[in-house]
């Protein structure tokens, strides 16, 4: 008898397992290029990142390369009296400012108007009607009083609203009759912002009446103070142009000294700050390379503080130290 025989069914071969070999025979060519692809994938991606940080590296070398970045510059007050505590003088400086001592005196502080009214039994106390007048220093400002705004509050929004350089606010001093009146002080110092408001009306026969009382209870004044003998005048308290890089915020009367002196630790810190970004580009730029040869990457990662005589890899400098 003649034997039929079907191959693959009765052999005893896995043949599902050939084929799958097969088929990932066939994908590895596959597997490879999207293998290469996630390199390239991760080489652009590490690249991209450098750039960002060479260019922050970069910034940061411009900015040691100007000698202002290691420039600045504290200043101090000290009394010519050792039992005299008031504060006379505040002190800031730029890196314009240079080491010196200047000798102060300050015997005026800047000061603004300051005027009150009349009392009036209320916030709203009718007024007589007419026109506000508000002149600051050479500038005046005219407002009209009528049924709309002739009370004392009315008064106070028309001085606030006017944009003037004043501001009025209420102030009552607790009487018995016409506690409540109305305190107008002018917002800038010095005589050129000296201030003065009226309220008047117009009279038949030309002219004008006061109709309301105004007292002026602080004149506007300028500050004066001698810088190593010299006098100036200014007409506000925060002056800028005196001594070079310093401004000063003129507080009270007094004499004293100022001493401008080199910052050690601000320098110090500016020299910190800078170290970072440097130590983080060179740790960056041997350790996220993975497929750059072990020889390649030697040395340049080991950064030396400036502070200190030894080495420590990618780590910026103690301030303590």
């Amino acid at each position: 008898m003649a034997e039929s025989t079907i191959f693959g069914l009765n052999t005893g071969l896995d043949t599902a397992d050939i084929i799958d070999k097969l088929v990932a025979l066939e994908r590895k060519p596959i597997d490879l290029q999207e293998s290469k692809r996630a390199i390239e994938d991760e080489k652009l991606t590490t690249f991209q990142d450098l750039k960002s940080r060479l260019k922050t590296f970069k910034s940061v070398l411009t900015t040691l390369n100007t000698s202002s970045r290691f420039i600045e510059t504290q200043g101090e007050f000290s009394n010519n009296s050792a039992s005299d505590n008031n504060e006379v003088v505040g002190i800031e400086t730029t890196s314009q400012a240079t080491s010196g001592t200047f000798s102060l005196t300050v015997n005026q502080l800047a000061r603004e108007t300051k005027i009150i009214s009349e009392g009036f039994e209320s916030k709203t106390s009718t007024l007589p009607k007419g026109t506000l007048r508000i002149t600051v220093g050479s500038s005046v400002k005219e407002i009209t009083i009528d049924s709309s705004n002739n009370t004392l509050d009315g008064l106070r929004l028309a001085i606030n609203n006017s944009g003037a350089n004043v501001q009025a606010s209420f102030l009552n001093d607790g009487s018995s009759d016409k506690p409540v009146k109305l305190l107008i002080s002018g917002t800038k110092t010095g005589t050129d912002n000296a201030v003065t408001v009226e309220l008047v009306q117009s009279l038949v026969g030309g002219g004008d009446q006061s109709v309301v009382d105004f007292t002026e209870t602080q004149a506007a004044l300028n500050a004066g103070l001698v810088v190593d003998g010299v006098s100036v005048t200014k007409s506000d308290n925060v002056i800028t142009d005196v001594i070079n890089g310093a401004t000063l915020t003129l507080k009270s009367a007094g004499s004293g000294t100022i001493t401008l002196s080199s910052d050690q630790e601000a320098i110090q810190e500016k020299i910190f700050d800078s170290w970072t970004p440097t130590t983080t580009s060179c740790c960056f730029s041997t350790s996220n390379w993975p497929w750059i040869p072990t020889p390649l990457k030697r040395g340049p990662c080991s950064a030396t503080s400036p502070s200190r005589t030894s080495s420590r890899p990618c780590a910026a400098p103690s301030a303590a130290g």
